[in-house]
C-alpha cells in the first residue's frame, strides 16, 4: 500500500493505491481453499475550496469462489449509494466514483474547529458470480448528495443516495467514507 494522501478522512491531494492478494488454503488447516485479489485507487485534486475525488476498485477470485465472509460488496454511501450494504454480491467487481466537494465553513472551536462540506458522488460498478458476467452494459448507477464536516468523533457524513435499480435512501455515517 502507498498512501500519500494529505488527510485521510477529507483528503486535498495525493494519492492512495493498495493491492491485496489473500490466500485461504487447505493445507494450511482453511476450509474452504480460495485466493482473492483487490485494488483500489484514490486520488485527490483540488483549486481553492473545490476537491475532486477519483476513486476506483477491482477484485475477484482467482479460480475458486469466495465464502460469504470474504465475498465483495456493493452498497452504501459512496459504494453504489442508493443501495443498501451488502445489497449487491459476487465473487468478481469493479466499482468506480467521482466525489466533488466544496469547503463551506469553519466549524466552531468546541466542535474541534474542522471545516463543513457540501458535495456529491456519481458511482458505477457491479459485482458478478461469474467472470463471464462482467460486462460494460450491466453496471449499475449511484449518486449521492452529503454534507460532511470535521468533527471531535472524526468525519461525520448525512448523505441522501440514489440508485439506477430505483433505490434511495438515507445515510448517517460517523467515520472515513473510502
Amino acid at each position: 500500500m502507498t498512501d500519500i494522501l494529505d488527510d485521510p478522512a477529507f483528503p486535498r491531494s495525493g494519492t492512495r493505491v493498495h493491492v491485496e492478494v489473500y490466500r485461504s488454503a487447505r493445507s494450511m488447516g482453511a476450509d474452504p481453499s480460495y485466493t482473492r485479489v483487490e485494488g483500489s485507487l484514490l486520488a485527490a485534486v483540488s483549486a481553492g475550496r473545490n476537491t475532486v475525488l477519483l476513486g476506483i476498485r477491482a477484485g475477484s477470485a482467482v479460480n475458486s469462489t469466495l465464502p460469504v465472509h470474504d465475498d465483495f460488496a456493493l452498497g452504501g454511501f459512496q459504494h453504489l449509494s442508493g443501495l443498501r450494504p451488502r445489497d449487491i454480491i459476487g465473487d468478481q467487481f469493479a466499482p468506480g466514483s467521482v466525489t466533488f466537494r466544496r469547503r463551506m465553513a469553519t466549524l466552531p472551536t468546541a466542535l474541534k474547529g474542522g471545516n463543513l462540506y457540501l458535495g456529491f458522488s456519481a458511482e458505477a460498478g457491479n459485482a458478478w458470480s461469474n467472470p463471464s458476467f462482467v460486462r460494460w452494459d450491466n453496471l449499475v448507477g449511484g449518486a449521492s448528495l452529503f454534507v460532511g464536516m470535521e468533527t471531535l468523533f472524526g468525519p461525520l457524513y448525512l448523505a441522501y443516495g440514489h440508485s439506477t435499480l430505483g433505490g434511495d435512501t438515507v445515510h448517517l455515517l460517523l467515520g472515513r467514507a473510502f
